[in-house]
């Protein structure tokens, strides 16, 4: 029963501190934007990108260990448990769909203070698109593996 308990704990943790940093990183971004007067150059963007990376490694470790668990329980857990994953498979969908609207919503925080040159719009929608794939990473293999788990 402690293997469902393995997925959502992974999938909270990710999902928290992905969000969290990626919060932070757009907060720096929008407050280099503000002092810049709508504008800011690749270099800047590389050195934030390669920090929240760097922060994301540090963040998915442990939840790495858990997944790791939490599939080697499996066999062990549906031989002699018969196990509901619903209510694990509903808190990871909505820990999931929480952390993707975290991610569009910082988005639109920093979107009404750039210019209007194009290339500063599509580098902060590469890192929105780069937040979101890293936010819903740990969750949609929990939710592989509660699937797994139920037949």
């Amino acid at each position: 029963m402690l293997t469902p308990l393995l997925f959502v704990s992974a999938t909270i943790i990710t999902v928290t501190g992905v969000l969290y940093y990626f919060k932070r990183m757009m907060a720096d971004v929008n407050s280099h934007v503000q002092h810049s007067g709508g504008t800011f150059n690749e270099e800047y963007m590389h050195i934030v990108q390669k920090r929240f990376l760097l922060r994301f490694a540090t963040v998915v470790s442990i939840p790495i260990i858990l997944i790791i668990s939490g599939f080697v329980r499996i066999e062990d857990t549906l031989r002699f448990h018969k196990v509901d994953v619903t209510i694990p498979l509903i808190i990871v969908i909505f820990t999931l769909s929480t952390g993707i609207l975290g991610v569009v919503i910082e988005r639109r925080k920093i979107t009404p203070h750039l210019a209007n040159a194009e290339h500063e719009k599509a580098l902060i929608t590469s890192l929105t698109l780069m937040g979101i794939g890293l936010v819903s990473m740990i969750p949609m293999i929990s939710v592989v593996a509660l699937l797994s788990m139920s037949g």
